[in-house]
């Protein structure tokens, strides 16, 4: 079982299979096999100049964000399934 199957409760298969045993409404995609529910948004694809920029004009505070690689491979196990959530600490 992949992580798709764990989350919707359905191998995903053809686009128009999996698109039909799935509905999108207010923010929300909901699994019609299980009836699992998560929250879902628009993807932008932002250039690094327009990041920069929003950033500036941002009020929030200053500072950097730096992810080890040690904490990426937790994550990246997360999601695929592998390790329970609580292993991210």
């Amino acid at each position: 079982m992949d992580w798709f199957e764990k989350l919707t409760g359905f191998r995903e298969t053809s686009y128009e299979d999996t698109r039909g045993k799935l509905e999108a409404e207010g923010g929300r995609l909901r699994s019609k096999v299980n009836g699992a529910s998560y929250n879902i948004g628009a993807l932008e694809l932002v250039s690094l100049q327009a990041l920069r920029e929003r950033a500036k004009a941002s009020s929030a505070l200053p500072g950097r964000l730096k992810a080890t690689y040690g904490c990426r491979q937790k994550l990246s196990s997360i999601i695929m399934g592998r390790r329970p959530l609580r292993t991210l600490r």
